[in-house]
């Protein structure tokens, strides 16, 4: 009975390891090129941004033919006399020059639309941007899409990651117009007609972050403390005041991580969706991290485990300090 009282603490050792195991994983995710990718907390995928440049060339194309056209127009007016005479016999060979521009117009229209609709990575390329830019807590990433961006599943390329710092805010406007300055089509974000007002809604999320910078923290810390706690615990299982302890670290690391994890469901799901409305026409489109939020959400889940399990564990060592007391007394009368 004794050497069961001295494992049960095993429990939640094992409970608050993972927790902040989960929490540190959080943290420190993608703070390095390569280091788990895939758990951003908000991803923008560029890849159509040069699709839509290529459309607005070829809606260009089509205004630039009707307005050969209305002019062609203008030029069928019957001029009268001998020179009406002379003009009428070259109608022929002017219409059928004419039908052969048109259709090398229309040929050049067609290849601008297919490209536009077919390669939007390859033209992500071409603009010297990335196909994708992701957010962590502490750093951001960038890269391309393999094999390439109309894949129902791409794998990740990527090519560069920022250096990891606490206080990190991604200034995209900053990162895209760089990029297209040094690209080789010698665009800018005035050429692209580029909204102000995707970096706004972008720094919704960017406020977040020294927030879930220090929440994390704070789970990580208030866990590990549960995990030594957790491990005094073995060898004091009857002490109030180590159960006393593990229950009020236990529950902040709970409160910490669910914090984190409610500021990351609520606050970023608004900033992707307030970002899509100002970015979707421009060609972007943000995406939240859902395997960010699973490990969130699970590291938070196991430390309100912890928590619930020391907190009936205090109840069970009051009680047998209380039977334990009045059982001294009736003893001493």
């Amino acid at each position: 009975m004794q050497l069961g009282a001295r494992l049960i603490p095993l429990f939640p050792l094992a409970l608050s390891i993972v927790g902040i195991v989960l929490a540190a994983l959080c943290l420190f995710a993608g703070h390095e090129k390569g280091f788990m990718e895939n758990y951003d907390i908000v991803r923008l995928n560029t890849s159509m941004v040069g699709q839509n440049v290529l459309l607005n060339v070829g809606d260009d194309k089509s205004k630039e033919d009707d307005k050969d056209d209305d002019d062609d127009d203008g030029d069928d007016d019957d001029d009268e006399g001998i020179f009406g005479k002379i003009k009428g016999k070259f109608d022929d060979a002017k219409d059928d020059a004419k039908d052969k521009i048109d259709e090398l117009k229309d040929d050049a229209k067609d290849k601008i639309n297919d490209i536009a609709n077919g390669v939007a990575g390859d033209l992500a390329e071409a603009l010297g941007i990335s196909d994708w830019y992701s957010v962590h807590i502490q750093a951001a990433c960038e890269g391309k899409y393999e094999p390439n961006a109309t894949e129902p599943s791409p794998s990740l390329n990527i090519t560069n990651c920022t250096t990891s710092s606490p206080t990190y805010k991604l200034n995209f406007t900053d990162i895209l117009d760089k990029q297209l300055d040094l690209g080789p089509l010698d665009f800018n974000l005035a050429d692209l007609n580029y909204p102000d007002e995707i970096q706004e809604k972008l720094d919704i999320i960017n406020d977040l972050l020294l927030g879930l910078f220090i929440v994390y923290v704070l789970g990580m810390g208030f866990s590990g403390l549960a995990v030594i706690g957790s491990l005094a615990a073995i060898f004091l299982a009857h002490s109030r005041l180590v159960v006393l302890f593990n229950f009020s670290v236990s529950g902040l690391a709970a409160l910490s991580m669910t914090i984190g994890s409610i500021i990351v469901t609520i606050a970023g799901t608004k900033g992707v969706n307030q970002l899509n409305k100002v970015a979707e026409d421009f060609g972007i489109v943000a995406s939240r991290g859902k395997n960010f939020l699973i490990i969130s959400w699970v590291s938070a889940a196991v430390m309100i485990v912890a928590a619930l399990f020391w907190t009936v564990r205090f109840c069970f060592v009051f009680k047998e300090r209380r039977a334990a007391k009045r059982s001294h007394r009736k003893s001493s009368i």
